[in-house]
Parts: structure tokens; sequence; C-alpha cells
């Protein structure tokens, strides 16, 4: 689109940058291929200034103004705006006037004077035990502590997370050998991801925190039921099955299971241990999704739910449309 050089266009983000300074420069890439550059920049090197910047010895700041164009209300206000009593332009050396309230200024868009509304925040608070019926502390206990390695929980009512650490399994001779040290890497920190991931399920919603549940089970079943047929489903491409499982036939599932789990010998693992472990965890999860069944916690005893719908009802949101980010 951008090579046709029909049309102009115009990137908008509220995130530019995420996690590092590459994404800034991956964004750049989009409308400027070459590494080499007219921008104002030391060296004139686009990959070279960012790997500079990554070791901190230059300043993203300094790329910004080239490329980047900023703005809120408060600079629109100021540099194009009108007060709202004289009808003149505002004086950007007193702007300060308007940002205290005592004086307000307005832009004109299609001909009209407008305004930009007062924001006005509110929190909405809520119960997330009484959103669980009293049992949001046993839950958690279920879901386990951070910092514990698959196959290390002493307690028997805590997941044990053992499909996300499957080289805890492996015997000791075999697990710095290739392709075990890749799951090494791979579950060094999935058990926790696993387990933050469900936190924010469970906080979000009771719906969202049951559907998770339930695909959950689900797949611990296909990997309990993989171990019997005598495969460890590891790697990407078994996961992504296991994950893909509720909408494949189980013949081609289970084909397509021993394909992508070739590399992996059951012989070389703790498979009592192992199966032990998913066979635990997969009943803590039946247990989990009993405690949030909608029998047991339908919407109209759902705290949050209940408080969001009591909130629609009054006004101004009842009166004008509403955005719900969810």
């Amino acid at each position: 689109f951008l090579e046709a050089g029909e049309r102009r266009s115009l990137f908008l983000t509220a995130t530019p940058r995420n996690k590092t300074a590459w994404d800034i420069y991956h964004q750049i890439k989009l409308f400027h291929p070459d590494e080499k550059t007219d921008l104002p920049i030391d060296p004139q090197d686009l990959k070279k200034y960012f790997q500079m910047i990554e070791k901190k010895e230059r300043k993203l700041q300094d790329l910004l103004p080239s490329i980047l164009i900023r703005r809120t209300r408060h600079h629109i206000l100021r540099w194009y705006g009108y007060d709202s009593e004289t009808h003149q332009p505002v004086d950007p050396v007193r702007y300060k006037e308007y940002l205290t309230g005592k004086r307000r200024a307005y832009i004109i868009v299609g001909g009209r004077r407008q305004f930009f509304p007062k924001r006005e925040l509110e929190t909405i608070e809520y119960s997330i035990e009484a959103t669980y019926q009293g049992l949001y502390q046993q839950i958690r206990s279920y879901l386990g502590r951070p910092g514990k390695k698959s196959g290390q929980t002493a307690s028997d009512s805590e997941l044990t997370y053992a499909r996300y650490g499957l080289w805890n399994y492996v015997h000791k001779d075999k697990q710095r050998k290739a392709p075990y040290t890749d799951l090494h890497c791979a579950g060094r920190n999935l058990r926790g991801l696993i387990r933050t991931m469900l936190f924010k399920r469970f906080e979000s919603s009771v719906h969202a925190f049951r559907e998770s549940i339930k695909r959950l089970i689900k797949i611990h079943e296909v990997f309990l039921e993989s171990l019997e047929r005598g495969l460890v489903p590891a790697g990407d491409d078994a996961q992504m099955l296991l994950y893909e499982s509720d909408q494949m036939e189980e013949a081609e599932l289970f084909d397509e299971l021993t394909k992508a789990s070739a590399k992996y010998d059951i012989n070389d693992f703790h498979a009592d241990k192992l199966k032990e472990d998913i066979e635990k965890d997969r009943n803590l999860l039946k247990k989990i999704l009993e405690l949030v069944s909608e029998e047991k916690i339908p919407p109209e005893k759902d705290a949050k739910l209940q408080t969001l719908f009591k909130w629609l009802e009054k006004g101004p949101l009842k009166n004008g449309k509403r955005l719900i980010f969810t």
C-alpha cells in the first residue's frame, strides 16, 4: 500500500513504544525501508542508531520530533484555539489561565465552535469476594503460589502446572541434551505466565474464568490420552494442536500429534510422575469449574456484572451512548 505511492498515510497509535525502542524502529521501517537515512541522526543508519539507543549511547527522544506528531487537547487549544469571550486566537503565552479554568477556549471544526468536554472520572468498585460467592480465597489457593517449579508443589490442593514444565520430568542424563534443552528454555517462565493468565481471567469475569478453565480441562484430557498412547505432546506445533483440539476429529488430532511429537521419546521422561501430576491438575481444574459453574454463580449473583448493570442505569450513562472496553 505504501510502495504504491498513490495515497498519503497517517499512522495513529496510543502506545508507539510498548516494550523497547525497537518497537519504534519496526514502525519506522513500514514507511522507511532503507537503513540509510536523511533523518537528522548520527550515525545516519537506522539500525546502528537503534543499537546505540539500546546501549544507552543515543537517546530515542532526539529522533522522535522528526517522525512523531504528539497532540494533546491542551496543545490544540493553546495553538489553534479561540477565547470563548473575545473569540480571538488564544495567546499561547497566557495559556495558564485556560489550564486553571479561569478562561475557556474552543476550536473551530466544520465551521462550528467546539469545546472539549470536561472529563469526569469515577472508579466503580465491586467485591471480588461477593462475585465469587465467598470462594475467592479457596480458588486462589488452588491456582498456587508464585515461584514454585512444576512437579515441586507441596500442597495437594495446588495446581502443579506440570504441562508447562515438562523439562522437570525429563531424566537427569537427558536434560542437557537436544531436543530437551528446548523444553527447558520454553518452560522456564511459562508456568508463571499461565498462572498470571488465569488470575487475569479470574479478576476479569466469572464467565471468562469459567471458559478458560473448561478449555484447560479439555487440553489436559487430550494430553493424558497422548501419554497413554506413548506420546509427549511438546513443542510449538504440539501446543498449537492441543489448543485447537476442540476443533478436530479425534483420529485426525492424534495423527497430527504423533507427527508433531516425534522427536520426544516418552522413555526419556518420568512418565508415571508426569501422568500423576497432569491427572491431578485436571481433577483440580474440574473442582474449580464446579465451584464457578453457572448453577453456583448465575449472572444475577455475579456482583461485578450486577454492579455494571446498576451503573448503566444511572445518569449520564443511562441517557447517552456507552462504550465498554473489556
